[in-house]
């Protein structure tokens, strides 16, 4: 038995751009020490991500989720609040991550078998009330 292995030509141009890509934003910093620079790459990156989960729930699932924004600020927001408390820039990221990481589990778990505006529903609602709780406690939280 033979086995041949045939190679697609199409999927491997696809893959170019993107791999191209990726390597120049990797060896950027070895060649730009502009802050600016850093910091317009830094919110483009940021923004795409989100836009790309986006495009996963809606584009392919069908499903709107307003939680998003619940998961891409607490995140953000964790990581200074405990930039407050000492902890290094790269400690803050991994653990604010695994919080939210943590939290979209308690926030999709329950949602997992609604469709269409319930969904949107539920995950706003979700998101609004762990802004209000944050905001309840302006003590702690630091407040708005």
């Amino acid at each position: 038995m033979k086995l041949s292995a045939k190679i697609d030509w199409v999927k491997i141009r696809k893959l170019i751009l993107p791999l191209t890509l990726g390597i120049i934003l990797v060896l950027l910093p070895a060649f730009y020490t502009e802050p600016l620079i850093f910091h317009i790459l830094t919110l483009a990156n940021i923004y795409a991500i989100f836009s790309v989960s986006w495009d996963v729930i809606y584009g392919y699932a069908g499903q709107v989720s307003l939680g998003h924004a619940l998961f891409f600020g607490g995140s953000a927001y964790l990581s200074a609040f405990l930039t407050n408390y000492g902890l290094t820039q790269y400690l803050c990221i991994i653990v604010s991550g695994a919080v939210m990481a943590g939290v979209s589990l308690l926030a999709g778990a329950p949602s997992l078998k609604l469709k269409g505006p319930y969904l949107a529903l539920a995950t706003l609602a979700f998101s609004e009330a762990i802004r209000a709780t944050l905001m309840a406690f302006p003590k702690v939280s630091g407040g708005e």
